[in-house]
């Protein structure tokens, strides 16, 4: 039974991302995500000391969130998109380990290009290589547009690891 889920998991997965490819001229890919977010996030915010390792600036960023954790998984997915006037195109997927509060955070905008990243592991907020952790932000940009098109919302309730 689970061979079988893995792999209705794996089929649907790779049918989402085919669809999901934008096509040329497409300068704005994950605004519908946007959207989404703005329309029933959560009111939540970044911290200032990710944000600044993202050689942004270094006070914290109100943002409206969605997020969820599948039962008995550890990783909470989460993400969301800037509420700080000036910035509402900044958006930022993040997996959030909830056995040790380590995470991995990715900035992008509407356009979906991933732009930094940073780990928080043991207290300690660094900036990655974007190119070690892509996989895991095209997983999240894969998942969170599939639960906006299924019409998935936000069931869940995150502690944050650098509160």
């Amino acid at each position: 039974m689970k061979l079988f889920s893995v792999l209705l998991m794996t089929a649907l997965c790779a049918t989402l991302a085919a669809a999901s490819i934008s096509h040329p001229g497409e300068a704005q890919p994950l605004k519908p995500l946007a959207e989404w977010l703005r329309q029933g996030g959560k009111e939540s915010v970044i911290r200032a000391r990710i944000l600044a390792a993202m050689d942004l600036f270094a006070r914290d960023m109100p943002v409206r969130e969605r997020g969820f954790r599948h039962e008995g998984e550890k990783i909470t997915h989460v993400c969301s998109i800037s509420s700080l006037p000036g910035f509402t195109d900044l958006m930022f997927f993040a997996q959030l380990d909830e056995s040790n509060g380590n995470a991995s955070v990715w900035r992008t905008g509407i356009d979906g290009i991933l732009v930094s990243t940073v780990r928080f592991s043991g207290g300690v907020v660094q900036r990655v290589p974007n190119e070690e952790f892509k996989r895991g932000f095209d997983f999240e940009k894969m998942i969170f547009t599939t639960k906006m098109r299924m019409g998935q919302g936000s069931g869940i309730r995150r502690q944050d690891p650098n509160g």
